[in-house]
């Protein structure tokens, strides 16, 4: 989200939830979501104001910043393994888990 600094200065002027999305031309659930996030953290302009970007987005949404590294299977593998008798998808995936 690249307008959460101007999201936020709007908000400390006064503007309200309804009228920023119209002006900056974004989604009403993207102010909103900002707007929770500033008021669980209770930040005033004046610590933001000096904060680019990224280190504001850092701050509020902390869990968009984690994002999981994912593996692809190897396909072959689990082609080769279901040929033996008794293995089951349920524990090729068992097996997938662990070593992830």
């Amino acid at each position: 989200m690249q307008e959460i600094k101007k999201i936020l200065k709007k908000r400390f002027k006064g503007d309200g939830q309804r009228s920023i999305p119209s002006t900056l031309h974004i989604s009403r659930n993207n102010v909103s979501k900002v707007f929770k996030a500033a008021d669980k953290f209770e930040f005033a302009w004046v610590q933001l104001q000096n904060m680019d970007k990224s280190q504001i987005s850092e701050i509020l949404f902390p869990e968009e910043k984690c994002v999981p590294i994912q593996t692809m299977l190897d396909f072959d593998y689990v082609h080769k393994e279901l040929l033996n008798p008794g293995t089951s998808i349920k524990d090729l995936w068992q097996e997938y888990i662990e070593q992830c």
